[in-house]
């Protein structure tokens, strides 16, 4: 099937973040749907002037099903970008995900331009869902989501069994994103190595915990290593003082992964490459 991701942050719009991230949740999503044999497209609105561009630019891909995700902060954007999906394409699926969705779920599903909200950890529930859309089946069997059924809203039950090994996702769909323009904007590339935390930061949770759960799961070292090699041999030639940045919510969480990654980074003659992690402190002993 024919599915849109799409990541609504008009014109650079600030998320609070302090820069501005590439989206990697939905590149995630994009790369597994696609191994999936899937026929997936990205619409990014970071670069974008008006919704009127984004507009032509979704009904140029014309998707079965449309996408988007968002943060809090984003909510009005995500909204704008679902109404527009909905009036575009009214016969077909718009599905919203992310933090949003996760923390205000009747606030998003009660939309008459949103038929479904994915909770929590996307990659194999939206792929169930289009499967399920592709067979012709219904959704009362996929766990995590909420749906409208005519008239009627059916939250199913939650889904609990997060990806376990990190390393059996393939690598985020670098290809359906301007990273340049990106390293362009913000002289940084962005990397998530890991899922999970078992903080209780009032500013995170209970969000984090909902969406990936309290149990930290990490890319091994060596699949972190592939990632940056591809980044750097694709783009840091062209481009010598980007930051590879990594945001995860505690990269520091293991010291044992943390040492082996320095290791390979010396093995593999990366250390010319300036590099950006998060952690907590107390991690970083």
């Amino acid at each position: 099937m024919k599915v849109t991701l799409v990541y609504p942050r008009l014109n650079r719009v600030d998320c609070g973040s302090g820069s501005i991230h590439m989206p990697l949740g939905i590149l995630y999503l994009a790369s597994y749907l696609r191994e999936h044999g899937h026929q997936i497209s990205v619409i990014d609105a970071t670069f974008m002037d008006s919704w009127e561009t984004f507009e032509e630019n979704l009904k140029k891909e014309s998707p079965d099903i449309i996408g988007i995700s968002f943060s809090s902060p984003l909510a009005e954007y995500g909204f704008k970008a679902a109404g527009i999906a909905k009036k575009c394409f009214p016969d077909r699926l718009v599905i919203t995900g992310g933090p949003h969705s996760l923390v205000d779920m009747s606030g998003t599903i009660c939309k008459d331009f949103i038929d479904m909200v994915v909770i929590g950890e996307g990659e194999k529930t939206l792929l169930e869902i289009v499967e399920a859309c592709s067979q012709d089946k219904g959704f009362h069997h996929i766990k995590g989501i909420c749906f409208k059924d005519g008239k009627k809203l059916v939250k199913t039950e939650d889904k609990t069994d997060f990806i376990e090994n990190l390393d059996d996702l393939p690598m985020p769909a670098l290809d359906l994103l301007d990273i340049e323009k990106y390293i362009q904007e913000t002289g940084r590339v962005t990397f998530i190595t890991s899922r999970g935390c078992p903080g209780k930061c009032y500013y995170c949770q209970p969000t984090i915990d909902k969406m990936f759960g309290r149990k930290i799961r990490g890319h091994s070292p060596e699949r972190i290593i592939e990632e940056i090699k591809i980044v750097a041999e694709r783009y840091y030639d062209k481009n010598k003082n980007f930051l590879f940045e990594f945001v995860d919510d505690t990269f520091c969480y293991s010291k044992k992964r943390t040492l082996e990654f320095c290791e390979l980074i010396k093995k593999h003659a990366l250390t010319n490459l300036p590099y950006w992690v998060i952690s907590r402190i107390d991690h970083c002993k």
